[in-house]
């Protein structure tokens, strides 16, 4: 008889897993799925709303738990959107996108709960569904296998804390959001914390093969990107990748970038929501900007993340101007792993995943002068130092080492706290 443990995973329920459509928390749900194939080491459900582009459901060691939402859910949710936005400030707005569908989700969850039961309970970044699993598990029980996944310092939910602080430990994606959750939550003093950091696909960059055949694969991929973009020879291309949001300080790379002297692009590989083509009031503001500075600014929209790596080979420098924590940023990992050169506030958790291996401009008053005088720098030493230095490329692949940033050691990280 075989001793796997049977494991829950709830996902946060807005994007589904796997992660057709991104989203950071469902693409490492879908390594840990991966990875999980290999080893065999539990056999998991996975809760996650539907998709009809996702075919299979099902594995040797997982099964996908599809919640399909009622047509009229997303209705009421931009109805709701478009009255709350009369009274709260837009950066909030964004919480409550999908809140009759997370309602939904949570019910769906309550009932599942009340006919399976699970070794253990993995709540991904979604203090909201506590109180259903609480609710259909009982104060012993919720207690002994509940474990909540902390992918943001950000408590959405002031309510939730009760059910928080009952968990049996929370997995949190770096040392950062620990001691800052710690240090601004009283009751969660005496929860049992547990640091999971992050990792993401080697292969996705060609880290499995040869040297030779690797920088043959990286050069396809730049080549035919900047083809695409419609990127000229010889232009330095500065690279955003993630959420065109307010606390990804995207506007201050704007206007850091206006300041720039030289024959430079910036492209920024995102849009407003994962998975979607809607575009907020912040992205619309975005482009407004750049249209009337008449900034050289490629709005790539949404990128799917297996076509990442070929706007990580084109660019020559990745700059993440994020002017909130960052929690565990798989942008930061992703561009250790392409080679790629990085420009980065000195926030969150930024410097614990980037360590030496990246530049960096501090936040505050003076933060997009400072910004701007790094690119500039970056552009100046295009001539004498290439895309990447031998010795910068030798940093990063240190790096890889040291920190074990792939998914493997992801999963194995997981897999340890659990047990």
């Amino acid at each position: 008889m075989s001793d796997r443990k049977k494991i829950l995973i709830l996902t946060p329920g807005e994007l589904p897993v796997p992660a057709a459509k991104g989203g950071a928390v469902e693409t490492l749900i879908t390594s840990l799925l991966q990875e999980n194939e290999r080893a065999g080491v539990f056999q998991m459900d996975v809760f996650s709303i539907a998709d009809p582009r996702n075919q299979k459901l099902e594995g040797r060691y997982y099964k996908i738990l599809p919640v399909n939402m009622p047509g009229r859910l997303k209705i009421l949710d931009r109805l709701s959107c478009r009255i709350r936005g009369l009274f709260i400030p837009a950066w909030k707005l964004p919480f409550y996108r999908n809140f009759h569908k997370k309602k939904y989700y949570a019910a769906e969850i309550l009932r599942h709960l009340k006919r399976c039961s699970y070794d253990w309970i993995v709540v991904e970044n979604n203090m909201s569904l506590l109180p259903a699993v609480y609710r259909a598990l009982g104060e012993e029980t919720f207690r002994s296998i509940c474990v909540y996944h902390m992918h943001s310092v950000l408590i959405d939910n002031p309510a939730a804390l009760p059910y928080l602080s009952r968990c049996r430990r929370i997995l949190s994606v770096s040392h950062f959001v620990a001691d800052t959750v710690r240090k601004e939550y009283k009751e969660l003093a005496k929860t049992e914390f547990c640091v999971v950091k992050n990792g993401v696909s080697r292969t996705c960059f060609g880290m499995e093969q040869a040297p030779a055949d690797r920088e043959k694969f990286k050069e396809t991929l730049r080549k035919n990107r900047k083809k695409e973009l419609g990127i000229a020879k010889g232009e330095y291309v500065f690279l955003y990748s993630g959420r065109l949001s307010i606390e990804k300080g995207v506007r201050e790379l704007l206007e850091a970038f206006g300041r720039l002297q030289g024959k430079v692009c910036l492209v920024l590989a995102g849009g407003s929501y994962s998975g979607s083509l809607e575009r907020s009031g912040y992205e619309k503001g975005l482009r407004k900007f750049a249209r009337d500075k008449k900034l050289r600014v490629i709005f790539a929209g949404f990128v799917p993340n297996k076509e990442m790596a070929s706007y990580y080979g084109m660019a020559d420098v990745l700059v993440i101007p994020s002017v909130v924590g960052e929690a565990g940023p798989l942008t930061a990992l992703e561009a250790l792993t392409a080679g790629i050169p990085v420009l980065s506030a000195r926030i969150g958790a930024l410097p614990e995943y980037l360590g030496e291996y990246a530049a960096y401009a501090e936040p505050g008053e003076h933060f997009v002068e400072e910004l701007a005088r790094k690119m500039q720098e970056f552009y100046d030493r295009r001539l004498s130092a290439g895309r990447a230095s031998a010795g910068q490329e030798a940093r990063q692949e240190k790096a890889q080492e040291d920190q074990e940033i792939d998914e493997n050691s992801f999963y194995r990280r997981f897999v340890k706290a659990l047990r």
